[in-house]
């Protein structure tokens, strides 16, 4: 990890404690630290918190699991997805999710573990991943988008270099 000075957040009308939780959380990222950082705001603010947390974490360049682990929380957002969706998370931290995840979401958990082994370029393993999100529920919506994502990924043309 680098070691950059974090760029502090103030949240109009607190008293700073954010920015003291955010900066002690970037200095020594845990899922602890996450916490005490959200109940830094006041709980109709902390989806906005977390997710400029988020930012500013990845631009920090904290372990991409790590931040996995303390979004995962929060339940799949927005900034959660887009982890898996570039493969900075690895396929089996995010099906181990799956496998802890409520039934409702367990197959969308499956098949985003099959879209982040895509987006490391490993097709076989998305595609048993992604046949596992349908054994659990094959007409889930949400597994319906990633099969989309992923359908349409595949047929972008990769440019080889020589």
């Amino acid at each position: 990890m680098s070691h950059r000075t974090p760029i502090a957040i103030h949240q109009p009308g607190t008293d700073g404690s954010f920015d003291r939780a955010l900066r002690s959380f970037l200095s020594l990222p845990s899922v602890a630290g996450w916490e005490t950082l959200l109940r830094s705001v006041h709980p109709s603010r902390r989806h906005q918190a977390a997710r400029e947390a988020a930012i500013r974490a990845r631009a920090y360049g904290t372990d991409p699991t790590l931040l996995f682990h303390c979004l995962l929380r929060s339940g799949p957002t927005s900034d959660l997805l887009s982890l898996v969706e570039s493969g900075a998370v690895e396929p089996s931290v995010v099906a181990a999710a799956a496998q802890d995840a409520p039934a409702p979401i367990k197959a969308l958990w499956w098949a985003l573990a099959a879209q982040a082994a895509q987006a490391r370029g490993e097709p076989s393993r998305a595609e048993l991943l992604l046949h596992r999100a349908l054994s659990f529920d094959p007409d889930h919506p949400g597994v319906r988008v990633v099969m989309t994502r992923m359908a349409r990924l595949r047929t972008v043309p990769r440019l080889e270099c020589a």
